[in-house]
């Protein structure tokens, strides 16, 4: 009978055990989701939070698996509620709206990935991050994050993905050395110093680290001991400015004529450009051999070239997204520019002033590249800035077509002088940008 009282006794704290636990999870999700989720979009209903949406995973009844990706969110993390679910593997709370600092992780020593990428987190690196031995996968990028990346980032043994680009982080970079390290992206931030030529950051490229002023390494092709200009080329003189605009709008109109075909990919490292500024697009239709799901290798710059409606990797292409690519790179044509941020977001109906503010700043600096005080290249610059800003319209809907694109620049150009090769201000195609690909001289393309 005692051993029969024993055994109840047993079973029932038990069951008070795992109850606690159900509970618990249950508690702390909700804790969660009033902090991020203020204006109530997710709809979280029912005692099965396992079948919550978003709620992933779970293993023996807690939350292993939490994915909050494109969900509206506009609230900030509270490290009481997350902390709590400290069986979580992988969270990903990307493309959201959240903002604040990144609170103290600590309690989250199972975890494995963190994806909290597109969102206005500010504040510097949760330095919590680096005792999370388990933790293979940290995306920040696209935040407002600041301050230095901690030195103990290093003790991340089993770090595998680390990609912190387009923030404002500062000082140097850290020594990473894990052997298991094979994405990595530091790009568009304020590091600065010398890059440390470990065994493992030596196998990666400029890529990586580009869009920091102050970074230099030798073994990563980025000089040290000058000065570095900022990132991008030179604006060109108008002139051609508008002979490039009208031979790359012909190209993708030939694509866009067929219906739903896009070129996907439309930035300044997939123009070739010949001695006489004639140009030629490159790299059509390979985004869709791509694997949306794989971490990107490429230059963050890519990501400014697209529409904000196909950035998401899994989105399909559209001409409307092609015409918004397009407007970026007559932006960049116009200012020598490459878009290391949103420009839309960044200077908004501000363009035209910014764009006329860089080329004034050329004038300054004595490098001219339009006819200072003559109002018919005044009038061409106008015409095709605001070609520019039609393509760049958020609204996809907004957008022109390309036929109308190139009529615009066709006509804009109509009473244009000829390209002039003794330009001063264009002795070098290659000074639009420094990612542009120059045409052997005797290769005769047309598109």
């Amino acid at each position: 009978m005692k051993q029969k009282g024993y055994i109840l006794l047993l079973f029932f704290t038990s069951f008070l055990w795992c109850k606690c636990v159900l509970s618990g999870d249950k508690e702390a999700l909700l804790g969660l989701k009033s902090s991020i989720d203020p204006s109530n979009s997710l709809q979280w209903n029912g005692n099965n939070f396992c079948k919550w949406d978003g709620v992933k995973e779970c293993l023996n009844n807690r939350v292993s698996k939490l994915v909050l990706e494109n969900k509206i969110l506009n609230g900030t993390l509270d490290a009481n509620y997350l902390n709590q679910l400290d069986q979580i593997r992988v969270l990903s709370l990307k493309q959201n709206f959240l903002h604040g600092p990144i609170p103290n992780l600590s309690g989250l020593a199972n975890l494995k990935a963190l994806y909290l990428s597109y969102n206005n987190f500010s504040g510097e690196f949760p330095a919590s991050l680096t005792g999370l031995h388990r933790l293979k996968t940290i995306v920040l990028s696209n935040n407002h994050l600041s301050g230095d990346i901690p030195a103990t980032v290093v003790n991340v043994q089993r770090l595998y993905v680390f990609l912190l680009d387009n923030n404002g982080f500062s000082g140097k970079v850290p020594p990473l050395n894990q052997s298991g390290l094979k994405y990595l992206n530091l790009s568009n931030n304020r590091l600065s110093g010398e890059i440390p030529a470990t065994p493992v950051l030596v196998k990666f490229n400029v890529t990586s680290f580009s869009g920091n002023v102050g970074l230099c390494g030798e073994e990563f092709g980025i000089p040290c001991g000058g000065s570095r200009t900022s990132a991008g080329g030179k604006p060109l003189h108008w002139t051609s400015c508008l002979k490039i605009a009208e031979d790359l709008a012909t190209g993708l109109l030939y694509i866009h004529q067929n219906p739903g075909l896009t070129h996907g990919n439309l930035k300044s490292s997939n123009v070739l450009l010949g001695s006489d500024f004639e140009s030629c697009l490159t790299d059509y239709g390979l985004m869709s051999f791509r694997n949306p799901d794989f971490p990107e290798e490429s230059s963050a710059s890519s990501l400014f070239y697209r529409a904000p409606e196909c950035r998401d990797m899994r989105t399909p292409l559209t001409q409307q997204a092609d015409v918004y690519s397009f407007g970026v790179l007559l932006l960049e044509l116009l200012t020598g520019k490459t878009p290391f941020q949103d420009l839309v977001l960044e200077h908004g109906s501000d363009i035209p002033k910014w764009v006329k503010s860089v080329r004034e700043e050329e004038i300054e600096s004595g490098d001219e590249p339009t006819s200072s005080g003559n109002e018919a290249a005044e009038e061409k610059l106008t015409a095709l800035l605001n070609i520019a800003m039609a393509c760049v319209s958020l609204v996809p809907e907004n957008r022109p077509v390309m036929k109308e694109v190139l009529r615009m620049i066709r006509e804009t150009r109509a009473e244009a002088a000829p390209v002039s090769s003794n330009n001063s201000s264009d002795h070098s195609p290659g000074r639009w940008s420094d990612t542009v690909q120059s045409l052997p001289r005797d290769e005769h393309l047309s598109i």
